[in-house]
């Protein structure tokens, strides 16, 4: 791969094949993989272990892997931020405690002022570069290998800076989230922070035994597209839309004669209340055939509400 791109374009001034860069990424990180491997389960310890901040830096292109690095991180619970090399050097690397740890990102592991900054860090030093040899790896305590796949010929740093995401990326989802991540913002933090219960509908109910032509009225009359069986304060099944329509479809005229818990579902899949939206969304899409509609229960399992998929949307979950 890398001598025939070397051949193709090497001494070439004319535009480079798309079909032959994407060749040329797939492969850096394909290499990025197989050279990170070895150590990249002892450098997920080493982060998810780090009990003060997680200091993230580079510069560059590599400046930018380091930045998604620390908000990945933090996104997911972690105590992690970006530092500015060169700002370290005028004062910030103040910041940096013994508890502290710093993941220097290079792809040359020879930039002048990445390895200052790890040389003065009190704490101890990951690095991620392209050359585990170099003088940043020497001085890191460990080394995340990024593969040495170079760029294609005079352009700037785009397998590389492919390659040390993807490192970056593998070692942050790796660590994981220590809690629920921190997403107050957008469908990512609706989906995980806020409560069913803050959009649910206060329950339509009826007893089992109420016949069709009542269970009719109810559900035109409250308009949420199902209603609640419920018996000794249990609940016994849910009636929808969808449920009345196949029962006429398949009694006919007799329908009427039935009783609701005849064309219910009498074991229903539910949320609990303080669950969070996406996963009464999930409950409602992960399925093989999708629903619309979930009770709500309490800690208790005591019906409190009904919830839509159209509730779901209007929160942002669409």
């Amino acid at each position: 791969m890398r001598d025939r791109w070397t051949v193709q374009h090497a001494t070439s001034g004319e535009a480079m094949d798309p079909v032959a860069l994407f060749d040329h990424f797939v492969h850096a990180l394909q290499e990025a993989g197989r050279a990170s491997s070895p150590q990249l389960p002892a450098a997920v310890r080493l982060v998810g272990a780090c009990r003060g901040l997680v200091v993230c830096t580079g510069a560059g292109k590599s400046g930018l892997v380091a930045r998604k690095l620390a908000a990945t991180l933090s996104t997911q619970g972690h105590r992690a931020c970006w530092l500015d090399p060169g700002a370290a050097a005028h004062g910030e690397l103040g910041l940096l405690g013994k508890q502290d740890l710093l993941v220097a990102v290079s792809r040359s592991g020879e930039s002048d002022e990445v390895l200052a900054l790890a040389l003065a860090a009190p704490c101890p030093v990951l690095a991620l570069t392209g050359r585990a040899g170099s003088r940043l790896g020497r001085a890191a305590a460990l080394v995340l290998d990024c593969g040495a796949v170079p760029d294609p010929p005079g352009a700037p740093p785009t397998a590389t800076y492919l390659a040390a995401s993807a490192v970056a990326d593998a070692l942050a989802l790796g660590v994981g989230s220590v809690a629920a991540p921190l997403h107050p913002a957008g469908a990512i933090g609706r989906a995980r922070r806020i409560p069913v219960a803050r959009v649910m509908h206060a329950p339509p109910v009826v007893a089992p035994d109420l016949p069709v032509s009542q269970l009719l009225s109810v559900l035109t009359g409250h308009g949420l597209g199902a209603v609640l069986l419920v018996r000794d304060g249990a609940l016994a099944g849910i009636v929808t839309d969808g449920d009345l329509r196949r029962a006429v479809e398949t009694h006919r005229g007799a329908v009427l004669e039935l009783c609701a818990q005849d064309i219910a579902t009498t074991s229903p899949v539910t949320v609990q209340a303080r669950a969070p939206l996406g996963q009464a969304l999930a409950l409602m899409e992960d399925r093989p055939s999708q629903i619309a509609v979930l009770p709500v229960l309490d800690q208790d399992d005591v019906v409190v509400g009904l919830v839509r998929i159209h509730d779901l949307v209007q929160a942002g979950l669409g």
